[in-house]
């Protein structure tokens, strides 16, 4: 498995490492960005959707701001 923190800022992960990286399931990320917690994914192919590491990271960020 991939380490997000350790990956260069432009990278694309997919959406289970994304999940993974916020501590939530698949289906708790899909009700975040389509509640416009998250920023939305992007379109990799098809079917296949994902997040660059530099949103999650600012995700997090956010997050822990709000908290602390």
């Amino acid at each position: 498995e991939r380490k997000p923190w350790l990956l260069d800022e432009d990278q694309i992960i997919g959406t289970t490492e994304t999940a993974a990286a916020l501590n939530v399931s698949v289906s708790h990320l899909r009700r975040l960005y389509r509640a416009g917690t998250i920023p939305p994914p992007i379109r990799i192919s098809g079917r296949k959707y994902g997040w660059r590491v530099g949103t999650i990271r600012t995700v997090i960020r956010n997050a822990e701001q709000r908290v602390a």
